[in-house]
């Protein structure tokens, strides 16, 4: 077990590091050794408020309030398995959790699996240890001192049209076909489509009403394409079930969102479209929608986002765009 004196040091070391050469780190550890070691220090007690509260009722509790401020089922499941793991993982109060403890955690995972992983899993953490100071479990919340790790970004890119056209062509499956089209037509999530109603959808205008994050809800709209395999699909169905998608034999339950999202990755593999899954297809939707001159106001208002900012994700100049405007402007 490290001693406060070593937790103080490589606290310290990990905050500069960056911006230090290896010379310079080495001479800085010899000058915080020399002048720590002489120095008497506790452990600080100011970030622990007595309590017999356990980290199960902390986690539980905390999850009781994400649920009242409306988040989904699945991102309260995501919450839970994160801070689970943590917990058995670490095996001490979180009160009693340092901030250096929670980056060796999180570094050991980037390590094991990849900096994005373990960013998703600081991304639980802070969450409960920012509602554990708001609810004064703590008086310091230590990941104020625990930094998100630096990724490469990847931009995400759209289907092209080939693409799409081998992913028609592919589904052979009128579900699956249909789903093509209504995922393309609406760029609605996965969650979002699965939760449709049959008897919402309106045929006459082309729309339908969805349930997004943080139970809003909005219209999407349903091209040409997309209500011509619906109907089809509807015509095959044998059973007399509300939901949009249901399983193919009895007793026709339901399709969730991994049923879906297994069909339509195997759907990639089938016709060698790589990373083909129903997210894509929103991007897809939001660049071919930027590309045509849609304003980023109304491809927000399309997608249901909260922020612009998110929005401008999905709408990221891609290189076919790019390649056009030079043509347009330079040539």
């Amino acid at each position: 077990m490290l001693s406060e004196k070593e937790r103080l040091i490589l606290d310290i070391i990990n905050d500069v590091q960056e911006s230090l050469s290896e010379s310079q780190l080495e001479r800085l550890k010899l000058s915080l050794y020399q002048r720590i070691a002489p120095l008497d220090i506790k452990t600080a007690e100011a970030n622990i408020v007595p309590s017999e509260v356990s980290n199960q009722r902390i986690i539980n509790l905390w999850l009781m309030a994400k649920t009242m401020d409306n988040l989904s089922p699945r991102t309260i499941r995501a919450y839970r398995l994160t801070v689970e793991r943590f917990d058995r993982e670490m095996q001490k109060p979180f009160q009693a959790i340092s901030a250096l403890e929670i980056k060796c955690y999180l570094a050991k995972i980037a390590q094991t699996s990849s900096p994005t992983n373990a960013n998703n899993m600081r991304a639980g953490i802070s969450a409960i240890y920012g509602w554990m100071f708001d609810a004064e479990f703590i008086t310091k919340n230590p990941m104020r001192m625990v930094p998100k790790m630096k990724v490469r970004k990847k931009q995400k890119q759209p289907f092209t049209t080939e693409e799409v056209e081998r992913l028609r062509y592919g589904a052979k499956n009128i579900r699956l076909r249909s789903m093509v089209e209504v995922l393309l037509s609406t760029g609605c999530r996965v969650s979002e489509l699965v939760g449709i109603r049959r008897d919402e959808i309106d045929w006459q205008r082309g729309e339908v009403k969805v349930v997004g994050k943080g139970n809003k809800e909005r219209i999407v709209f349903l091209n040409e394409p997309a209500k011509l395999y619906l109907k089809k699909y509807f015509d095959t169905r044998k059973d007399d079930r509300p939901d949009i998608y249901v399983s193919e034999q009895k007793p026709y339950a339901p399709l969730g969102i991994s049923a879906v999202e297994k069909d339509i990755r195997d759907l990639g593999r089938l016709v060698g479209v790589k990373d083909t899954h129903p997210h894509r297809f929103r991007h897809t939707v939001a660049t071919w929608a930027s590309r045509r001159g849609m304003g980023v106001e109304l491809i927000q208002k399309m997608l249901g986002h909260e922020s612009v900012n998110t929005t401008m994700i999905y709408t990221t100049t891609d290189l076919e765009t790019l390649r056009a405007a030079r043509r347009k402007y330079c040539d």
